[in-house]
Protein backbone atom coordinates (compact mmCIF):
# COMPACT_ATOMS: atom_id res chain seq x y z
CA UNK A 1 0.00 0.00 0.00
CA UNK A 2 1.55 3.67 -0.56
CA UNK A 3 2.06 5.22 2.22
CA UNK A 4 -0.08 8.52 3.26
CA UNK A 5 1.26 12.09 2.91
CA UNK A 6 2.56 13.60 5.43
CA UNK A 7 0.06 15.72 7.44
CA UNK A 8 1.28 19.28 7.56
CA UNK A 9 2.35 21.44 10.26
CA UNK A 10 1.04 25.21 10.85
CA UNK A 11 2.94 28.05 10.88
CA UNK A 12 2.07 31.94 11.28
CA UNK A 13 3.99 35.11 9.81
CA UNK A 14 5.02 35.49 13.33
CA UNK A 15 6.48 32.61 14.27
CA UNK A 16 8.45 32.44 11.09
CA UNK A 17 9.98 35.90 12.25
CA UNK A 18 10.59 34.85 15.06
CA UNK A 19 12.26 31.36 14.02
CA UNK A 20 14.63 33.14 11.43
CA UNK A 21 15.32 36.25 13.86
CA UNK A 22 14.11 38.74 10.98
CA UNK A 23 11.91 41.51 11.79
CA UNK A 24 7.98 40.83 11.16
CA UNK A 25 7.55 44.27 9.48
CA UNK A 26 10.75 43.52 7.34
CA UNK A 27 9.36 40.26 6.13
CA UNK A 28 5.94 42.11 5.16
CA UNK A 29 6.07 44.97 3.73
CA UNK A 30 9.24 44.13 1.92
CA UNK A 31 8.66 40.42 0.70
CA UNK A 32 5.15 40.28 1.13
CA UNK A 33 4.74 37.55 3.51
CA UNK A 34 1.57 36.97 4.75
CA UNK A 35 -0.13 34.13 7.30
CA UNK A 36 -3.35 32.07 5.29
CA UNK A 37 -5.14 29.43 5.52
CA UNK A 38 -5.16 26.58 3.01
CA UNK A 39 -7.23 23.01 3.67
CA UNK A 40 -7.84 24.45 7.58
CA UNK A 41 -4.03 24.78 7.91
CA UNK A 42 -2.32 27.85 8.70
CA UNK A 43 1.05 28.57 6.42
CA UNK A 44 2.41 31.54 4.99
CA UNK A 45 2.57 32.45 1.10
CA UNK A 46 5.36 33.72 -0.23
CA UNK A 47 4.90 35.81 -3.24
CA UNK A 48 7.89 35.30 -6.44
CA UNK A 49 7.96 38.46 -8.56
CA UNK A 50 9.84 39.75 -11.34
CA UNK A 51 11.78 42.15 -12.11
CA UNK A 52 9.35 43.94 -14.78
CA UNK A 53 6.76 43.40 -11.13
CA UNK A 54 4.56 40.49 -12.74
CA UNK A 55 3.49 38.30 -10.40
CA UNK A 56 4.31 34.51 -10.81
CA UNK A 57 3.41 31.24 -8.80
CA UNK A 58 3.44 31.88 -4.83
CA UNK A 59 5.08 28.75 -2.67
CA UNK A 60 3.62 27.95 0.72
CA UNK A 61 5.36 27.33 3.60
CA UNK A 62 4.16 25.02 6.54
CA UNK A 63 6.45 24.07 9.75
CA UNK A 64 7.60 21.11 8.41
CA UNK A 65 7.27 21.63 4.28
CA UNK A 66 7.13 23.91 1.59
CA UNK A 67 4.94 23.43 -1.59
CA UNK A 68 3.59 24.80 -5.17
CA UNK A 69 0.02 25.13 -6.06
CA UNK A 70 -1.04 22.71 -7.89
CA UNK A 71 0.70 23.33 -11.92
CA UNK A 72 2.58 26.01 -11.33
CA UNK A 73 6.02 24.35 -13.10
CA UNK A 74 5.64 26.69 -16.01
CA UNK A 75 5.49 30.05 -13.45
CA UNK A 76 8.33 29.15 -11.18
CA UNK A 77 11.22 31.94 -11.41
CA UNK A 78 14.04 32.67 -9.01
CA UNK A 79 13.18 34.69 -6.04
CA UNK A 80 13.76 37.69 -4.92
CA UNK A 81 14.01 40.01 -8.20
CA UNK A 82 11.31 42.29 -7.60
CA UNK A 83 13.57 43.12 -3.99
CA UNK A 84 17.33 43.37 -5.78
CA UNK A 85 18.61 45.91 -3.98
CA UNK A 86 21.04 47.01 -6.98
CA UNK A 87 20.51 45.69 -10.11
CA UNK A 88 22.91 47.10 -12.34
CA UNK A 89 25.47 45.44 -9.62
CA UNK A 90 28.60 43.98 -10.38
CA UNK A 91 28.07 41.03 -8.12
CA UNK A 92 25.17 39.01 -7.12
CA UNK A 93 24.84 36.03 -5.19
CA UNK A 94 22.98 33.02 -5.68
CA UNK A 95 21.20 30.82 -2.56
CA UNK A 96 18.75 27.82 -2.42
CA UNK A 97 15.55 28.62 -0.24
CA UNK A 98 13.60 31.99 0.17
CA UNK A 99 14.82 32.41 4.47
CA UNK A 100 18.98 32.85 3.07
CA UNK A 101 17.50 35.40 0.07
CA UNK A 102 15.67 37.29 2.69
CA UNK A 103 18.33 37.44 4.91
CA UNK A 104 21.27 38.57 2.89
CA UNK A 105 19.32 41.31 1.48
CA UNK A 106 18.44 42.43 4.92
CA UNK A 107 22.38 42.40 5.13
CA UNK A 108 22.10 44.51 2.15
CA UNK A 109 23.57 42.07 -0.54
CA UNK A 110 22.68 41.45 -4.18
CA UNK A 111 20.66 38.39 -3.71
CA UNK A 112 18.39 35.75 -5.85
CA UNK A 113 16.94 32.85 -4.65
CA UNK A 114 16.68 28.97 -6.35
CA UNK A 115 13.28 27.47 -5.00
CA UNK A 116 15.26 23.92 -4.35
CA UNK A 117 18.27 22.31 -5.61
CA UNK A 118 16.42 20.90 -8.42
CA UNK A 119 14.86 24.02 -9.68
CA UNK A 120 17.50 26.14 -11.39
CA UNK A 121 17.25 24.50 -14.63
CA UNK A 122 13.34 25.38 -14.13
CA UNK A 123 13.83 28.27 -13.23
CA UNK A 124 15.79 29.66 -16.10
CA UNK A 125 13.69 27.51 -18.83
CA UNK A 126 10.42 29.95 -17.19
CA UNK A 127 12.47 32.96 -17.23
CA UNK A 128 15.77 32.44 -20.06
CA UNK A 129 16.28 36.46 -19.56
CA UNK A 130 17.62 36.07 -16.18
CA UNK A 131 20.75 34.68 -17.78
CA UNK A 132 21.46 37.30 -19.74
CA UNK A 133 20.97 39.54 -16.57
CA UNK A 134 23.67 37.09 -14.67
CA UNK A 135 25.89 37.22 -17.77
CA UNK A 136 29.36 39.31 -17.05
CA UNK A 137 28.74 39.43 -13.15
CA UNK A 138 30.28 38.04 -10.58
CA UNK A 139 27.81 35.22 -9.54
CA UNK A 140 28.29 33.77 -5.91
CA UNK A 141 26.84 30.38 -5.09
CA UNK A 142 26.30 29.76 -1.41
CA UNK A 143 26.94 25.95 -1.28
CA UNK A 144 24.71 23.43 0.88
CA UNK A 145 26.49 20.71 2.06
CA UNK A 146 25.28 17.40 1.78
CA UNK A 147 22.38 16.37 4.23
CA UNK A 148 22.62 13.44 6.29
CA UNK A 149 20.43 11.15 3.81
CA UNK A 150 22.56 12.52 1.06
CA UNK A 151 25.58 11.29 1.95
CA UNK A 152 23.75 7.42 3.05
CA UNK A 153 23.10 7.06 -0.60
CA UNK A 154 26.18 8.88 -2.58
CA UNK A 155 24.22 12.03 -3.58
CA UNK A 156 25.28 15.52 -3.36
CA UNK A 157 22.09 17.32 -4.80
CA UNK A 158 23.89 20.93 -3.70
CA UNK A 159 27.27 20.30 -5.22
CA UNK A 160 25.39 19.26 -8.43
CA UNK A 161 22.70 22.62 -8.71
CA UNK A 162 26.57 24.12 -8.78
CA UNK A 163 27.71 22.15 -11.96
CA UNK A 164 24.47 23.02 -13.72
CA UNK A 165 24.80 26.91 -12.85
CA UNK A 166 28.27 27.42 -13.71
CA UNK A 167 27.58 25.25 -17.27
CA UNK A 168 24.55 27.70 -17.49
CA UNK A 169 26.38 30.79 -17.09
CA UNK A 170 29.55 30.67 -19.15
CA UNK A 171 29.80 34.52 -19.38
CA UNK A 172 29.79 35.23 -15.69
CA UNK A 173 32.44 34.47 -12.98
CA UNK A 174 31.01 31.92 -10.65
CA UNK A 175 32.62 31.49 -7.32
CA UNK A 176 31.11 29.11 -4.79
CA UNK A 177 31.31 29.73 -0.91
CA UNK A 178 30.81 27.02 1.76
CA UNK A 179 29.82 28.39 4.68
CA UNK A 180 29.83 25.45 6.51
CA UNK A 181 33.71 24.43 6.00
CA UNK A 182 34.61 26.79 8.82
CA UNK A 183 30.92 26.24 10.86
CA UNK A 184 31.79 24.70 14.41
CA UNK A 185 30.81 21.21 14.86
CA UNK A 186 28.84 19.24 17.09
CA UNK A 187 29.57 16.18 19.00
CA UNK A 188 29.18 14.04 15.76
CA UNK A 189 31.77 16.34 13.83
CA UNK A 190 28.33 17.89 11.75
CA UNK A 191 28.27 21.72 11.78
CA UNK A 192 26.24 23.84 13.84
CA UNK A 193 24.83 25.65 10.58
CA UNK A 194 24.67 25.07 7.27
CA UNK A 195 23.31 28.00 5.18
CA UNK A 196 23.12 31.51 5.54
CA UNK A 197 19.94 31.47 7.50
CA UNK A 198 21.37 29.23 10.21
CA UNK A 199 24.85 31.39 10.43
CA UNK A 200 22.47 34.37 11.16
CA UNK A 201 20.04 32.64 13.97
CA UNK A 202 23.69 30.68 15.30
CA UNK A 203 24.75 34.31 15.93
CA UNK A 204 21.61 35.33 17.15
CA UNK A 205 20.46 37.15 14.25
CA UNK A 206 20.85 41.46 14.20
CA UNK A 207 22.87 41.72 17.84
CA UNK A 208 25.41 39.22 15.89
CA UNK A 209 25.85 41.04 12.49
CA UNK A 210 29.33 41.65 13.17
CA UNK A 211 30.02 38.04 13.46
CA UNK A 212 27.72 37.15 10.83
CA UNK A 213 29.41 39.71 8.11
CA UNK A 214 33.16 38.17 9.70
CA UNK A 215 31.92 34.31 9.12
CA UNK A 216 30.87 35.45 5.09
CA UNK A 217 34.25 36.99 5.12
CA UNK A 218 36.49 34.42 5.96
CA UNK A 219 34.16 31.91 3.70
CA UNK A 220 34.46 33.94 0.68
CA UNK A 221 38.44 34.59 1.06
CA UNK A 222 38.73 30.89 1.09
CA UNK A 223 36.29 30.88 -2.19
CA UNK A 224 38.65 33.07 -3.70
CA UNK A 225 42.04 31.05 -2.74
CA UNK A 226 40.34 27.73 -4.14
CA UNK A 227 39.72 29.45 -7.16
CA UNK A 228 37.32 28.17 -10.32
CA UNK A 229 37.29 24.92 -10.51
CA UNK A 230 35.53 25.44 -14.18
CA UNK A 231 38.59 27.20 -15.53
CA UNK A 232 40.49 25.51 -18.19
CA UNK A 233 43.67 26.77 -20.20
CA UNK A 234 43.31 28.52 -23.01
CA UNK A 235 45.84 28.42 -26.39
CA UNK A 236 45.65 29.08 -29.74
CA UNK A 237 48.89 28.14 -32.15
CA UNK A 238 51.32 30.93 -33.29
CA UNK A 239 50.43 30.07 -37.04
CA UNK A 240 46.71 30.97 -36.24
CA UNK A 241 47.50 34.53 -35.53
CA UNK A 242 46.51 37.13 -37.97
CA UNK A 243 49.68 39.60 -37.42
CA UNK A 244 48.79 43.74 -37.00
CA UNK A 245 50.42 46.70 -37.28
CA UNK A 246 51.00 49.07 -34.80
CA UNK A 247 48.90 51.53 -34.61
CA UNK A 248 50.22 55.08 -33.31
CA UNK A 249 48.37 58.50 -32.40
CA UNK A 250 51.82 60.14 -31.80
CA UNK A 251 54.53 57.92 -34.07
CA UNK A 252 56.85 56.39 -32.03
CA UNK A 253 55.68 57.67 -28.79
CA UNK A 254 52.06 57.26 -27.86
CA UNK A 255 50.41 53.53 -29.49
CA UNK A 256 46.83 53.30 -30.17
CA UNK A 257 44.60 50.73 -27.62
CA UNK A 258 47.47 51.00 -25.21
CA UNK A 259 48.78 52.60 -21.82
CA UNK A 260 51.44 55.54 -22.09
CA UNK A 261 53.09 57.13 -19.08
CA UNK A 262 53.81 60.67 -18.63
CA UNK A 263 56.63 60.34 -15.78
CA UNK A 264 58.89 63.47 -14.07
CA UNK A 265 58.99 65.81 -10.90
CA UNK A 266 56.53 68.67 -10.71
CA UNK A 267 57.27 71.54 -13.16
CA UNK A 268 59.02 69.69 -15.55
CA UNK A 269 56.46 69.77 -18.31
CA UNK A 270 54.62 66.78 -18.13
CA UNK A 271 51.59 68.12 -18.21
CA UNK A 272 52.20 70.69 -20.50
CA UNK A 273 52.79 68.24 -22.71
CA UNK A 274 50.09 66.58 -22.46
CA UNK A 275 48.05 69.37 -23.02
CA UNK A 276 50.37 69.69 -26.35
CA UNK A 277 49.25 66.14 -27.30
CA UNK A 278 45.11 67.06 -26.75
CA UNK A 279 45.71 70.22 -28.89
CA UNK A 280 47.25 68.45 -31.75
CA UNK A 281 44.59 65.48 -31.97
CA UNK A 282 42.13 67.81 -31.59
CA UNK A 283 43.02 70.01 -34.33
CA UNK A 284 44.82 67.58 -36.53
CA UNK A 285 47.87 68.91 -36.50
CA UNK A 286 51.34 66.75 -36.89
CA UNK A 287 53.72 65.88 -33.95
CA UNK A 288 57.07 67.02 -33.30
CA UNK A 289 59.16 64.52 -35.76
CA UNK A 290 56.18 63.14 -37.31
CA UNK A 291 53.38 63.79 -39.67
CA UNK A 292 50.22 63.11 -38.29
CA UNK A 293 49.28 59.50 -37.74
CA UNK A 294 44.94 60.07 -37.24
CA UNK A 295 42.44 62.45 -38.24
CA UNK A 296 41.48 65.32 -35.67
CA UNK A 297 39.22 63.66 -32.99
CA UNK A 298 37.99 64.15 -29.22
CA UNK A 299 40.00 63.66 -26.48
CA UNK A 300 38.73 63.19 -22.48
CA UNK A 301 40.51 64.67 -19.66
CA UNK A 302 40.81 63.81 -15.97
CA UNK A 303 42.31 65.94 -14.25
CA UNK A 304 42.12 65.92 -10.33
CA UNK A 305 44.79 68.98 -9.49
CA UNK A 306 43.59 71.53 -11.60
CA UNK A 307 40.80 73.88 -12.04
CA UNK A 308 38.96 73.67 -15.54
CA UNK A 309 38.38 77.42 -15.09
CA UNK A 310 41.78 79.27 -14.14
CA UNK A 311 44.28 76.59 -15.65
CA UNK A 312 43.08 73.56 -17.94
CA UNK A 313 40.74 75.29 -20.29
CA UNK A 314 42.93 78.72 -20.67
CA UNK A 315 46.00 75.91 -21.02
CA UNK A 316 44.13 73.90 -23.95
CA UNK A 317 43.02 77.58 -25.29
CA UNK A 318 47.44 78.82 -25.31
CA UNK A 319 48.06 75.27 -26.97
CA UNK A 320 45.45 76.01 -29.84
CA UNK A 321 43.46 72.70 -28.76
CA UNK A 322 39.67 72.39 -30.37
CA UNK A 323 38.02 72.77 -27.18
CA UNK A 324 35.07 71.75 -28.85
CA UNK A 325 36.59 68.49 -29.26
CA UNK A 326 37.67 68.47 -25.00
CA UNK A 327 35.81 65.89 -22.79
CA UNK A 328 36.39 66.93 -18.76
CA UNK A 329 35.40 64.65 -17.32
CA UNK A 330 34.49 65.07 -13.44
CA UNK A 331 32.66 62.82 -11.96
CA UNK A 332 29.72 60.43 -11.89
CA UNK A 333 26.17 61.47 -10.49
CA UNK A 334 23.23 59.76 -10.28
CA UNK A 335 21.13 63.46 -10.91
CA UNK A 336 21.15 64.20 -7.00
CA UNK A 337 24.28 63.12 -5.64
CA UNK A 338 27.90 62.94 -7.10
CA UNK A 339 30.87 61.05 -6.77
CA UNK A 340 34.70 60.74 -7.79
CA UNK A 341 35.56 58.54 -10.10
CA UNK A 342 37.43 55.27 -8.94
CA UNK A 343 38.29 53.28 -11.94
CA UNK A 344 39.21 49.87 -9.99
CA UNK A 345 34.80 49.93 -9.83
CA UNK A 346 33.52 53.24 -12.69
CA UNK A 347 36.01 51.14 -15.75
CA UNK A 348 32.05 50.14 -16.78
CA UNK A 349 30.84 53.63 -16.48
CA UNK A 350 33.49 55.09 -18.38
CA UNK A 351 32.97 52.22 -21.19
CA UNK A 352 29.24 53.67 -21.39
CA UNK A 353 30.46 56.77 -21.79
CA UNK A 354 32.75 55.95 -25.10
CA UNK A 355 30.13 53.89 -26.42
CA UNK A 356 28.11 57.56 -26.37
CA UNK A 357 31.27 59.50 -27.83
CA UNK A 358 32.56 57.31 -30.15
CA UNK A 359 35.34 60.04 -31.53
CA UNK A 360 37.03 59.80 -28.29
CA UNK A 361 40.90 58.41 -29.41
CA UNK A 362 42.54 59.74 -25.85
CA UNK A 363 41.95 59.38 -22.34
CA UNK A 364 44.33 61.54 -20.37
CA UNK A 365 44.54 60.78 -16.52
CA UNK A 366 46.56 63.65 -14.38
CA UNK A 367 47.51 61.82 -12.03
CA UNK A 368 46.08 58.80 -12.49
CA UNK A 369 46.68 58.03 -9.06
CA UNK A 370 43.89 59.88 -8.41
CA UNK A 371 41.54 57.81 -10.43
CA UNK A 372 42.29 54.33 -8.92
CA UNK A 373 39.80 53.80 -6.26
CA UNK A 374 40.61 51.49 -3.58
CA UNK A 375 43.67 50.40 -5.35
CA UNK A 376 46.99 51.31 -3.31
CA UNK A 377 49.75 52.67 -5.54
CA UNK A 378 52.42 51.08 -3.57
CA UNK A 379 51.48 47.51 -3.37
CA UNK A 380 52.86 45.83 -6.98
CA UNK A 381 49.59 42.91 -5.99
CA UNK A 382 46.86 45.02 -6.38
CA UNK A 383 48.79 47.54 -9.04
CA UNK A 384 49.13 44.99 -11.49
CA UNK A 385 45.68 43.60 -12.02
CA UNK A 386 44.80 47.11 -12.00
CA UNK A 387 46.67 48.19 -15.15
CA UNK A 388 45.93 44.94 -17.11
CA UNK A 389 42.54 45.73 -16.35
CA UNK A 390 43.10 49.29 -18.18
CA UNK A 391 45.02 47.25 -20.77
CA UNK A 392 42.28 45.40 -21.57
CA UNK A 393 39.51 47.97 -21.17
CA UNK A 394 42.20 50.42 -23.89
CA UNK A 395 42.75 47.60 -26.20
CA UNK A 396 38.95 46.72 -26.22
CA UNK A 397 37.64 50.25 -26.76
CA UNK A 398 40.77 51.36 -29.15
CA UNK A 399 41.48 54.18 -26.93
CA UNK A 400 44.85 55.19 -25.78
CA UNK A 401 45.29 56.01 -22.57
CA UNK A 402 48.14 58.53 -21.07
CA UNK A 403 48.86 58.26 -17.34
CA UNK A 404 50.45 61.36 -15.83
CA UNK A 405 52.90 60.13 -12.82
CA UNK A 406 55.10 62.26 -10.32
CA UNK A 407 58.76 60.25 -9.60
CA UNK A 408 59.54 59.98 -6.15
CA UNK A 409 62.73 62.21 -4.66
CA UNK A 410 64.66 59.40 -3.91
CA UNK A 411 67.52 59.82 -6.27
CA UNK A 412 69.77 56.38 -5.09
CA UNK A 413 67.35 54.42 -7.50
CA UNK A 414 66.89 54.52 -11.15
CA UNK A 415 64.24 56.66 -13.06
CA UNK A 416 62.27 53.69 -13.96
CA UNK A 417 61.86 53.27 -10.31
CA UNK A 418 60.83 56.18 -9.07
CA UNK A 419 57.91 56.18 -10.73
CA UNK A 420 54.89 56.04 -8.55
CA UNK A 421 55.21 53.90 -5.44
CA UNK A 422 55.35 50.46 -7.26
CA UNK A 423 58.00 49.07 -10.02
CA UNK A 424 54.38 47.95 -11.78
CA UNK A 425 53.50 51.25 -12.93
CA UNK A 426 56.43 51.29 -15.50
CA UNK A 427 56.19 47.30 -16.26
CA UNK A 428 52.61 47.07 -17.62
CA UNK A 429 52.30 50.18 -19.87
CA UNK A 430 54.20 49.92 -23.45
CA UNK A 431 55.30 53.15 -23.61
CA UNK A 432 56.81 54.90 -21.00
CA UNK A 433 58.25 58.66 -20.87
CA UNK A 434 60.40 60.72 -18.90
CA UNK A 435 60.17 64.34 -18.46
CA UNK A 436 62.95 66.58 -16.81
CA UNK A 437 65.96 69.18 -16.83
CA UNK A 438 68.70 68.19 -19.21
CA UNK A 439 71.99 67.55 -17.82
CA UNK A 440 74.19 70.09 -19.39
CA UNK A 441 78.08 70.25 -19.15
CA UNK A 442 78.44 74.15 -20.38
CA UNK A 443 77.44 77.11 -17.95
CA UNK A 444 75.58 80.05 -19.50
CA UNK A 445 72.99 82.56 -18.70
CA UNK A 446 69.76 80.80 -20.17
CA UNK A 447 68.00 78.65 -17.96
CA UNK A 448 67.93 74.87 -18.36
CA UNK A 449 66.94 73.34 -21.45
CA UNK A 450 64.35 70.48 -21.19
CA UNK A 451 64.22 66.75 -22.54
CA UNK A 452 61.67 64.09 -22.65
CA UNK A 453 63.46 61.38 -22.80
CA UNK A 454 62.16 57.46 -23.54
CA UNK A 455 61.76 55.25 -20.64
CA UNK A 456 60.58 52.24 -22.35
CA UNK A 457 58.95 51.52 -25.78
CA UNK A 458 59.37 47.49 -26.33
CA UNK A 459 57.51 47.54 -29.65
CA UNK A 460 60.49 49.76 -31.76
CA UNK A 461 63.71 49.17 -32.79
CA UNK A 462 66.24 51.25 -30.39
CA UNK A 463 67.16 53.60 -32.75
CA UNK A 464 63.64 54.80 -33.42
CA UNK A 465 63.75 55.82 -29.48
CA UNK A 466 64.33 59.25 -29.83
CA UNK A 467 64.76 61.71 -27.28
CA UNK A 468 63.09 65.22 -27.62
CA UNK A 469 64.28 68.71 -26.12
CA UNK A 470 61.67 70.95 -25.34
CA UNK A 471 61.51 74.87 -23.66
CA UNK A 472 58.47 76.33 -22.52
CA UNK A 473 56.92 79.78 -24.22
CA UNK A 474 53.95 82.18 -22.66
CA UNK A 475 51.10 82.24 -24.69
CA UNK A 476 48.65 85.26 -23.60
CA UNK A 477 45.08 84.11 -23.35
CA UNK A 478 42.04 86.81 -23.15
CA UNK A 479 40.21 85.70 -20.01
CA UNK A 480 37.26 88.26 -19.68
CA UNK A 481 39.17 90.59 -21.25
CA UNK A 482 42.44 90.62 -19.78
CA UNK A 483 45.60 88.93 -21.49
CA UNK A 484 46.56 86.02 -19.18
CA UNK A 485 50.15 84.28 -20.13
CA UNK A 486 49.78 80.45 -20.26
CA UNK A 487 52.65 78.24 -20.20
CA UNK A 488 52.86 75.81 -23.80
CA UNK A 489 55.76 73.49 -24.77
CA UNK A 490 57.87 74.69 -27.32
CA UNK A 491 59.28 71.31 -28.98
CA UNK A 492 63.02 71.49 -29.89
CA UNK A 493 65.62 68.84 -32.04
CA UNK A 494 65.76 65.14 -31.49
CA UNK A 495 68.21 64.39 -29.01
CA UNK A 496 70.88 61.20 -28.14
CA UNK A 497 70.59 61.01 -24.46
CA UNK A 498 69.40 57.96 -22.99
CA UNK A 499 67.60 57.40 -19.89
CA UNK A 500 70.72 56.12 -18.43
CA UNK A 501 72.91 58.97 -19.18
CA UNK A 502 69.79 61.49 -18.09
CA UNK A 503 69.42 60.15 -14.52
CA UNK A 504 72.75 57.46 -13.69
CA UNK A 505 74.82 61.11 -14.11
CA UNK A 506 73.12 62.57 -11.43
CA UNK A 507 73.98 59.35 -9.19
CA UNK A 508 77.05 58.41 -10.37
CA UNK A 509 78.79 60.95 -12.23
CA UNK A 510 80.04 64.68 -11.90
CA UNK A 511 78.85 65.43 -8.63
CA UNK A 512 76.69 67.72 -7.88
CA UNK A 513 77.34 70.86 -5.13
CA UNK A 514 76.95 70.14 -1.38
CA UNK A 515 73.38 70.69 0.01
CA UNK A 516 74.62 73.53 2.21
CA UNK A 517 76.06 75.16 -0.47
CA UNK A 518 72.71 75.26 -2.27
CA UNK A 519 71.09 76.07 0.81
CA UNK A 520 73.09 78.99 1.36
CA UNK A 521 72.86 80.01 -2.63
CA UNK A 522 69.04 79.50 -2.65
CA UNK A 523 69.05 81.82 0.97
CA UNK A 524 70.87 84.79 -1.13
CA UNK A 525 68.79 84.34 -4.10
CA UNK A 526 65.69 84.56 -2.10
CA UNK A 527 67.15 87.93 -0.61
CA UNK A 528 68.68 89.01 -4.08
CA UNK A 529 65.31 89.04 -5.66
CA UNK A 530 63.13 90.08 -2.72
CA UNK A 531 62.99 93.48 -4.35
CA UNK A 532 61.70 92.60 -7.92
CA UNK A 533 62.66 91.09 -10.88
CA UNK A 534 66.61 90.94 -12.01
CA UNK A 535 68.57 90.28 -15.67
CA UNK A 536 69.81 86.58 -15.61
CA UNK A 537 73.53 88.20 -16.23
CA UNK A 538 73.11 90.46 -13.35
CA UNK A 539 72.13 87.29 -11.33
CA UNK A 540 75.05 85.37 -12.23
CA UNK A 541 77.26 88.23 -12.04
CA UNK A 542 76.24 89.29 -8.73
CA UNK A 543 75.73 85.83 -7.32
CA UNK A 544 79.90 85.28 -8.32
CA UNK A 545 80.40 88.24 -5.79
CA UNK A 546 79.08 86.79 -3.32
CA UNK A 547 80.62 83.53 -3.55
CA UNK A 548 78.36 81.19 -5.34
CA UNK A 549 79.17 79.95 -8.50
CA UNK A 550 76.37 79.49 -12.04
CA UNK A 551 75.96 75.73 -11.38
CA UNK A 552 75.11 75.73 -7.73
CA UNK A 553 72.48 78.62 -8.13
CA UNK A 554 70.92 77.20 -10.72
CA UNK A 555 70.85 73.33 -8.73
CA UNK A 556 69.31 75.60 -5.87
CA UNK A 557 67.07 77.22 -7.96
CA UNK A 558 66.45 73.69 -9.58
CA UNK A 559 65.61 72.08 -6.20
CA UNK A 560 63.92 74.25 -4.02
CA UNK A 561 61.83 76.36 -6.26
CA UNK A 562 59.91 79.29 -5.62
CA UNK A 563 62.38 81.32 -8.92
CA UNK A 564 60.50 81.70 -12.45
CA UNK A 565 62.99 82.66 -15.49
CA UNK A 566 61.09 83.98 -18.49
CA UNK A 567 62.03 86.26 -21.02
CA UNK A 568 62.02 89.96 -21.19
CA UNK A 569 59.20 89.66 -24.03
CA UNK A 570 57.00 86.43 -24.74
CA UNK A 571 59.58 84.45 -26.89
CA UNK A 572 62.24 86.92 -27.42
CA UNK A 573 64.41 89.55 -25.13
CA UNK A 574 66.91 88.80 -22.37
CA UNK A 575 66.13 86.31 -19.55
CA UNK A 576 65.01 87.76 -16.38
CA UNK A 577 64.84 85.45 -12.53
CA UNK A 578 61.82 86.37 -10.07
CA UNK A 579 60.38 85.01 -7.49
CA UNK A 580 57.28 83.16 -7.97
CA UNK A 581 54.21 85.00 -5.71
CA UNK A 582 52.52 81.56 -5.71
CA UNK A 583 55.23 79.46 -4.53
CA UNK A 584 56.05 78.85 -0.56
CA UNK A 585 59.54 80.10 0.02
Amino acid sequence: MPSQPTAKLPLTLEQYSDGKKLPLDYLSKVWGLKTILRDGVSCIEQPYTRMDGAVCAPRYRYANAKQSPYNSGDRIILYGQKQLISPDGSTCILVEGESDTQTLHHARYNVLGVPGTSMWDKCISNDPAIRDFLAFKTVIIIQEPQSLAEKAKGLNSAAKMVTKIKMSLPLSTVVVVRLWEFAPKDSDGEPLYKDVSGLWTYHGGFPGFTKFMDALHIASIAAGKRGNDSRRIQSVRASDVEMELTRWLWYDHIPVGDVTVFAGMPAKGKSTAAIDVVARLTTGRDFPGSVKQVEACEVAILASEDNPKTTTVPRLRAAMADVNRVHLIQGTSDGTQEWEIGLDNDLDKLREYLNEHPEIKLIVMDPVTSYIGDVDPNKPKEVRPFLNKLKKFSEEMGVSLLLIMHLSKNPDVSALHRVGGAATWIEVPRSVWFFDVKQQEDENDAPPSYVMVNGKLNIVADERKKSLEYDFAGVDVDIKGILQSMGTIRWGDESSVTLEQQYNRARTGKPGPEPKKMGEAMAWLREYLADGEKFAADVYRDAEAAGHSDRTLRNAKEKYGGVLVEREFPNKGRWKWRLDAHATL
